[in-house]
């Protein structure tokens, strides 16, 4: 129960704009780091933009140098 409430803090802080500098999502439960991932899409990123301001990549098929070169490519 406690990683169900420590995922609720989280949403919760999302929603009232409660940032933090980086989040890093690791771990074998796919269901919060889904979880994570729309809460942040829903509060965060308006519907609108995400076609051209959401990156999405799996580091099991993508290689980390692309990854930290996408959002330069966006300047």
């Amino acid at each position: 129960m406690r990683a169900f409430a420590q995922a609720e803090r989280f949403v919760s802080e999302i929603e009232s704009r409660k940032l933090r500098p980086a989040y890093v999502f690791v771990g074998d439960e796919a269901f919060f780091r889904k979880r994570f991932r729309d809460a942040i899409l829903e509060h965060l990123v308006p519907s609108d933009l995400r076609d051209f301001s959401l990156f999405e990549f799996d580091l099991q098929k993508t290689t980390s140098p692309k990854c930290s070169t996408a959002p330069a490519r966006l300047h």
